[in-house]
């Protein structure tokens, strides 16, 4: 920076780690001519962590819906909701959140936690029973 540079100088733009051009590669190639770099300089974005949860649904997106999984770029959005048989205590608590350009969320995730005496097993459980009362799925049955 601050340095002439002679007319055709071939520029590599490199992003520094946790950063990103908008246009999702790291890397550019800018060029000197006639006093003007063409493309332009890229500007290289702090990105915001990435965000998992297991209590949590989330959905990413700028522009397509993207995962979550990932670090992203200012600008993108995460709408969420408390998983199935999960519940949050804060019903003030947002249900989207932002990444700013400092590389930061714009607030977190909510504190989800199970639903009082409610079960998750019997989307993926068979209820058996040997020598006792039928129960309901997600209750436990009785021997006799």
């Amino acid at each position: 920076p601050g340095q002439t540079v002679p007319d055709q100088t071939l520029m590599v733009v490199t992003c520094d780690p946790g950063h990103q051009r908008n246009n999702q590669n790291s890397q550019s190639i800018t060029s000197c001519t006639n006093g003007q770099w063409f493309p332009d300089i890229p500007h290289c974005a702090k990105l915001c962590p990435s965000l998992t949860s297991t209590t949590v649904d989330m959905l990413c997106w700028q522009g397509p819906d993207e995962g979550c999984d990932k670090p992203m770029l200012p600008g993108t959005k995460i709408t969420f909701k408390c998983k199935e048989h999960y519940k949050t205590n804060d019903q003030n608590s947002p249900n989207m959140i932002r990444c700013e350009e400092s590389g930061q969320w714009s607030g977190q995730l909510p504190h989800c936690t199970p639903k009082c005496g409610q079960s998750n097993l019997d989307s993926y459980l068979l209820p058996t029973v040997l020598g006792g009362n039928v129960s309901k799925v997600g209750k436990f049955p009785t021997l006799d």
